[in-house]
């Protein structure tokens, strides 16, 4: 079980320093407490499938994108060690705002970046980084994207609360769609001001 502490210094709870960054870890007997340097404001957490002593931890603004090996702080990625991808918004790395943080089928991570130009990034499992630059809808809203869930068919759900729909991007056919609206199963149909 991993737990990590939810907040942001904009939401009050712990003054411009942030919130402290911490994940808890718990094997089934004991507790254990892991950080890392400038770690504050955890938003999500994703642990690789195959290895569940290597996770990622995204942050709101005072961080960037954390990566834990061996239940230990490995590395923190920002613009300056990923070739840009993981963009420094504003002009500086304290407004770095990862989340939405999940692997593939393929053992890829991929995760959102609030206000960044392109805010769907890869992390490759080979280690390299990508982002996605062809969906012109959302490329303009990317500074309200949030969560990122895959589902069942290898599709990804992408949350914009401000754009008024979800983007859908089927990551087998490479083509991509906005929802404004859906039909449950008992046929009520909730737009988009709902989700």
């Amino acid at each position: 079980l991993f737990v990590i502490p939810i907040g942001t210094w904009i939401d009050g709870s712990n003054s411009e320093e942030g919130v402290l960054g911490m994940v808890m870890i718990y094997d089934g007997k004991y507790w254990k407490n892991v950080g890392a340097p400038n770690f504050t404001d955890p938003m999500d957490i994703a642990v690789d499938p195959q290895d569940n002593t290597h996770f990622w931890v995204g942050t709101y603004a005072l961080g960037g994108l954390f990566e834990f090996r061996d239940d230990r702080f490995y590395v923190r990625y920002n613009a300056e060690n990923t070739d840009g991808i993981i963009e420094n918004v504003f002009g500086n790395d304290k407004y770095i705002i990862t989340d939405g943080l999940n692997y593939d089928q393929n053992g890829d991570l991929w995760f959102t970046q609030m206000a960044a130009t392109y805010p769907i990034k890869v992390r490759r499992h080979d280690g390299t980084w990508e982002q996605y630059k062809d969906f012109s809808k959302i490329n303009g809203y990317g500074n309200t994207m949030r969560g990122n869930m895959l589902d069942v068919n290898g599709s990804r759900w992408i949350f914009t609360p401000r754009a008024n729909f979800i983007f859908v991007y089927d990551t087998s056919t490479k083509r991509n769609v906005y929802r404004t609206s859906f039909t449950d199963q008992d046929g009520n149909k909730f737009s988009s001001e709902r989700f």
